[in-house]
């Protein structure tokens, strides 16, 4: 598809169907934050409206539907059983914001990179990875510290967040992904 800059109420209703109420509230409030921080940091508000919009809207897919998606778009799937349903659509969500939605390379990089993050983020990738983490309806330890932070030093609040995740992933007995652990390094 060529590309294209979609007005919020197009992308609003291209994208609510796709998404049970409780993902289309977490997008919401995406964007909202995100637009936040972009007014803070002089992002490209268009670019994140884009980006936060449609982050998720492969996230209520089934596992079948979402391994399709992979197959279509030559994804090659890196992650285990227990982590592919929370990963995996981030790549498929970016792979449908490049060709069914014609989105630019700089909001589809930041779609792909909202779970993991990745080692160059730039402005407009950590503003949609922390708009995921930090929009009003997460609840977790250090959440309101991590939003403070937000507003006024964005990598220390990214550092925050990708070592918050990090921790409960361990806590978990889980083992933190290479690329998120890249991402923490390419910030400090």
């Amino acid at each position: 598809m060529e590309e294209k800059i979609w007005s919020r109420e197009e992308l609003e209703a291209a994208v609510r169907p796709m998404l049970s109420e409780k993902r289309w509230n977490h997008t919401l409030g995406c964007c909202e934050m995100g637009l936040a921080l972009a007014e803070r940091w002089g992002a490209d508000r268009q670019m994140v409206m884009e980006a936060t919009l449609v982050h998720d809207m492969t996230r209520n897919l089934s596992d079948e539907d979402q391994l399709q998606l992979c197959a279509k778009y030559g994804i090659i799937n890196k992650y285990g059983k227990a982590e592919f349903r929370n990963l995996i659509h981030a790549e498929t969500a970016a792979a449908l914001a490049a060709d069914r939605f014609g989105m630019r390379p700089a909001v589809v990089r930041a779609v792909a990179s909202h779970t993991l993050g990745n080692e160059d983020m730039t402005l407009l990738d950590k503003i949609v990875y922390l708009s995921d983490a930090i929009e009003k309806g997460r609840e977790y330890p250090g959440v309101e510290d991590i939003r403070r932070m937000a507003f006024e030093n964005l990598d220390r609040a990214m550092q925050m967040s990708i070592g918050s995740t990090l921790r409960h992933i361990e806590e978990q007995g889980g083992t933190p992904h290479a690329a998120s652990l890249l991402a923490l390094e390419g910030i400090e």
